[in-house]
Order: structure tokens, then sequence, then C-alpha cells
């Protein structure tokens, strides 16, 4: 080859080199940045996102100082393992036995207010945090918006059923810079619910069992269909008596709960104290749950299973041992709970004092 040949031979390779290492780098930065929230942020690294609500929040770095303002964002932030990140929490957080046995040092930490009294601004912003977890009612947008002329990032969470749980999660993972931090407490509930799926197999409609839910409200009040309460007992293998009604907790008549003729009652632990009087009505004892003793209490003495938190895949799996025993035999319930509770809190729910107290008394 000539010495022109040779010259010409290495531009073309330098060239075509050149440019297969500039497509690489090219390649790699589009990866990056359309796989960012894979990464965990680093120190100094601006973090933005949408919350639930559709707000845009951002973080000049990953949050270290939070402050949870309702008890599902606290159980949210604990779930996580952010425990120790708390710097202000709502007032119920601080003496929830469940969230105390999970972390101690909760008793400690500042209460800036609640949900049902409201938010105490002074103690937010004294606790210096660098994101506040809020929720959407009541007060909560127009603290958000008191926060951002402040200068304080926070955030709104709406974990009001299975995949929103583990999207408030996920946010919170991704504003604190450790996404991989959501997986765990995913993984346990989703492996809760394909437990349940595995022993069920699917049921025809005919075969799956009904459900009425007394909720928080009193023994007349249920789930709609639009609440988590619903979800979770359909992913138990049941059926929700009042899955037909829209819109949060609904009144209904003795009379509407003897046409439902559930096979199974299942009441939320707050109106146990008041529950026999219900029972023992004439019209009550019509129905086949009263009668075949079929009520429950959902678990459990620490912290309610029907509630916002990781803690309702639970729910479904006790529901579907009580629908289906047969079904779920193979199934050891008490070694379930205390591997969720061992994966997601690092504590069995033995170790914690826990008791599935699902019993009417």
């Amino acid at each position: 080859m000539s010495f022109a040949g040779q010259v010409g031979f290495i531009k073309r390779n330098f060239i075509s080199t050149k440019t297969a290492f500039l497509f690489g780098k090219a390649l790699c930065l589009v990866l990056a940045l359309g796989l960012g929230w894979v990464f965990p942020a680093q120190a100094g690294e601006q973090i933005t996102f949408s919350d639930m609500a559709g707000r845009q929040v951002k973080l000049d770095r990953p949050a270290k100082r939070l402050v949870t303002t309702y008890k599902p964002a606290t159980l949210t932030v604990l779930s996580l393992g952010l425990g120790e990140n708390l710097v202000g929490v709502d007032l119920g957080s601080r003496k929830d036995l469940f969230q105390l046995a999970v972390c101690p040092g909760l008793a400690k930490v500042k209460g800036v207010g609640d949900k049902t009294l409201g938010l105490n601004l002074e103690t937010i912003v004294e606790a210096k945090p660098d994101l506040v977890i809020l929720y959407a009612q009541k007060d909560g947008m127009a603290m958000a918006d008191r926060l951002e002329q402040l200068g304080i990032p926070s955030m709104v969470i709406l974990p009001e059923g299975f995949n929103s749980i583990k999207k408030a999660m996920s946010l919170v993972a991704r504003a604190v810079g450790k996404p991989e931090l959501a997986h765990k407490a995913g993984q346990a509930m989703d492996r809760t619910v394909k437990l349940v799926a595995d022993n069920l197999g699917t049921l025809a409609p005919k075969d799956r069992k009904v459900v009425y839910y007394a909720g928080p409200l009193g023994f007349f009040s249920t789930a709609t269909g639009n609440m988590l309460q619903d979800e979770m007992i359909r992913l138990g293998g049941g059926d929700n008596a009042s899955g037909l009604l829209k819109g949060h907790f609904k009144t209904i008549s003795p009379e509407q709960l003897v046409s439902w003729n559930p096979y199974l009652i299942v009441c939320c632990a707050r109106i146990a104290p008041g529950l026999k009087p219900n029972l023992v009505r004439p019209e009550m004892l019509k129905l086949e749950a009263v009668r075949k003793k079929r009520v429950f209490i959902v678990p459990c003495n620490l912290a309610p299973w029907d509630f916002p938190s990781p803690l309702s895949s639970l729910g479904s799996l006790w529901l579907a041992k009580k629908l289906y025993p047969e079904k779920m035999k193979s199934v050891d319930l008490m070694a379930e709970i205390n591997r969720f509770h061992l994966d997601v809190y690092g504590k069995t729910f033995e170790e914690i004092g826990g008791e599935l107290a699902d019993k009417v008394k």
C-alpha cells in the first residue's frame, strides 16, 4: 500500500473509531438520563419529581431531615428503614404501639400536629426539615403552599391502595436519594399477595365469598369499592358486599346488611368495644355470619392491617385463611407474618409483641 493509501486508511479508521466513541458516549448519556431513577442520587445532586398530587418537587440535594404529618406518612418512612431521619412526626405516631416497637426513638421526636387537629407551622419550621411529607386533605395543600413560600420543600402522598402505597414509598425513597430502599417493602407486599393468589388459584365468580367490612365510624358504616379495604378483600379472594358503592365510608341500614347476608363479617378494631350490642340485635341474628360466629376483628393488637401501609397486604393473607381454610391449609400464617415483619422492619411480629387479636370479645 502506498504512503498516501496508508494515511487514508489511518484517517478512515480514526474517524470511524472516534465516531463510535462519540456514539457510545452519547448512548451512555441517554441511558443515564432515561434510567436516572435507578441510581442513587449523589450528595449535592438535584432531585426533581412529581408528587402524588401532581405538584413538582425540587430538592437541591437528597433529603436527610424528614417531617411526617400523618400516620400513613410516618409508616411509609419507617417501612423504608428511615426512622432515624425523622425530626418531626404527627402526634399519633409518637404514641403508636407498632411504630414505637419498630422505632423506639419516635417518642422523643418533635410532634408537629396532625390531620385532625391541624399542623403547627412554627414547630415544623423549628425542626429544620429538608422535606415535609403531607396529606392532600384538609389543611395539607394549604400547608404545602405556606412551606413553599418559606423555601421548605414538601411532598404530598396518597397511599390509598396497594399500588399507591408502593408508589408513596418509591417517591420518598427517591427524595432521600436511595430509590433502592422501596424495593424491600414492595417485594414483601408482592410476595404476600402472590402467596394468596397461588393458593387460591382462579376462583369462579360464584365461588367467591361475600365479605362485609364494618369501618371505624360504626358497625353500619362500610367501605366502598373505591377504598383500600375493598382491594384488601378482593386480593384475599372475597367480594366486598358494598363494593358497588362509591366514595368514602357509607352508612347503610340494617336491612341492607341483611339483604347482602355476607359469608364473613370483619370489623375495624376501633369499633370492637361496642360491637356486641349490634350483633345481638334481632335483625342481625338473621345473618349467617353472625349465627355461625364468622365475625372477626381485623388484626392486629399493634397496628391495624385495614389501614394504608404495607401491612394491608397481610390483611389479605389473613382474610384468605378465614375464607378458604382448605385452599390455604399449607400456609403457616404466623410464619408468613413473622417473615414479612423481619424483612421490612428488621424484627419479627412476635418479637415486637404482635398478636392477631382478631376474636370478638
